[in-house]
């Protein structure tokens, strides 16, 4: 750990090495078949000195249109732009002449990047610094470090450049390679939620991608993330589950329920007998198995979460193949004084870079408003999405979960005035027959896909556990 003083002495002194960002530059306009290679690891602001910089775009522009870019051809560029031959002649020899060998530039590039992010840094430290011995009561210090955390990020990303382009014979190869994976597994070209007839319209769950399950209360949007995740852990698949509003010991005896058969009423009132304890005892082991990791931190803001789940992927090897945020409403925001428009906009987009950080499928749960009551059809809309910041914008897949037993139920036909007792008991029964024939009924309504298709997917509800799953049996 550094002390105080070489850490002052740090920020008094960037890290600038210009002989390697000569030589890089050398290698470039030497041989510009170089050009795919750099690129990926290089931006113009990434050289310590504006000439050098220049000198970058101004190859960059010409390779990027075909042109041949070597000393000559950029003095002339920088000549038509500039009005300035002899400056440029001038800094243009001193590049030609810093060549090293050609197998030597992918390693200076990477110095030349690694300079800029130990400035970077420095920059950071300087401004955390700076905010620290600065009281400003109308915002808190949480602030300033999520500022940091981000720009920290940010450099990570930079730090672990790799090159995403694809030649069309390769991308065709691998495009081949997931069609003829996903025809192995039954069309699922994604992560299987272990819900078959969800698999099937969906494909899965993408990486990289947001998918957003809305519902209103009692629809049980938790016991459907609950579901998947669980699905997917079963699998030996790393799963992460950040609940803002449950409990880890209440989604524990869900999943204890689930896996037990023992309802979760009785878990929660201790209500079992010998045979609930037994059946308890195997649905624990069953359970802790899994790679299945809870955290219940409530107010957990868009950097925080990011935190989150790189420190769980780190504890788990590394590895991370789905993230359950529950829900997006709860996200608080990094700006006071935020409308609820702007909360959810600012959550949203974060999920979505996270989902894209991570290269990890985002499964986010939101709340709809209450304007869905108030309508004769309560299956949700895609406006309803409406009030609910970029939510519709930022997910790839939308999905609303309705059953239409919790309202039916809700309905249970009181007596009128002067009934009698026949007339009464009649419409009892011909409702509980209705309630009977749908109570485990839910449908899965796939509002938006962006590289598929929409429409219903009719699941099976199982409410003395909470679960959602295919089967045609009784709950």
């Amino acid at each position: 750990m550094a002390d105080a003083r070489a850490l002052q002495l740090a920020m008094q002194s960037p890290v600038v090495d210009e002989t390697a960002e000569l030589q890089t530059l050398a290698c470039l306009l030497t041989w510009n078949d170089l050009y795919l290679d750099l690129a990926p690891v290089l931006r113009p602001e990434m050289f310590s000195v504006e000439l050098y910089a220049e000198i970058w775009r101004t190859a960059c522009a010409l390779l990027d249109r075909g042109e041949n870019a070597h000393v000559v051809s950029v003095a002339r560029t920088w000549n038509v732009a500039r009005g300035d031959a002899a400056g440029a002649r001038e800094w243009l020899a001193r590049v030609a002449g810093a060549i090293v060998p050609k197998a030597g530039a992918i390693e200076l590039a990477r110095i030349v990047r690694d300079n800029w992010l130990r400035r970077e840094a420095q920059q950071l430290a300087a401004t955390l610094s700076a905010d620290a011995g600065f009281v400003d009561a109308s915002e808190p210090f949480d602030a300033c470090l999520d500022r940091v955390e981000q720009g920290l990020l940010a450099l990570r990303g930079h730090g672990t450049t790799t090159i995403a382009h694809r030649m069309a014979a390769q991308a065709v190869r691998e495009g081949l390679a997931a069609i003829d994976a996903a025809r192995e597994h039954g069309g699922v070209s994604g992560l299987a939620t272990g819900l078959r007839a969800l698999d099937e319209n969906l494909g899965g769950l993408h990486r990289g991608e947001m998918t957003i399950a809305a519902a209103r209360p009692g629809m049980g949007k938790t016991a459907f993330a609950l579901t998947v995740a669980a699905n997917v852990a079963l699998s030996g698949a790393p799963v992460a589950f950040l609940s803002l509003e449950e409990s880890v010991e209440m989604l524990t005896r869900r999943l204890l329920s689930r896996f037990s058969g023992v309802p979760l009423t009785r878990l929660r009132y201790a209500r079992l007998d010998a045979h609930d304890r037994l059946a308890l005892d195997d649905a624990a082991k069953s359970v802790g198995n899994m790679p299945l990791m809870f955290d219940a931190t409530p107010s957990r803001t868009i950097p925080d979460i990011r935190a989150t789940l790189r420190r769980l992927r780190h504890e788990m090897g590394g590895k991370l193949a789905l993230a359950v945020i529950d829900h997006v409403g709860l996200i608080p925001p990094t700006r006071p004084n935020a409308s609820q428009y702007e909360r959810v906009t600012e959550a949203s987009e974060g999920l979505k870079v996270i989902a894209k950080q991570l290269d990890v499928p985002v499964l986010a749960l939101n709340q709809l408003s209450r304007a869905v009551e108030q309508r004769d059809d309560k299956r949700p809309q895609l406006a309803d999405l409406r009030d609910s910041g970029r939510l519709e914008e930022d997910a790839r897949v939308v999905l609303f979960l309705y059953r239409e037993a919790y309202y039916r139920k809700r309905a249970e036909p009181q007596r009128r005035e002067g009934e009698h007792d026949g007339s009464f008991a009649s419409r009892i029964a011909a409702w509980q027959a209705d309630y009977e024939a749908i109570k485990h009924e839910a449908d899965v309504i796939v509002a938006k896909q962006n590289n598929g298709p929409t429409g219903t997917v009719r699941l099976r509800f199982h409410e003395m556990t909470t679960t959602f799953s295919d089967e045609r049996g009784t709950a």
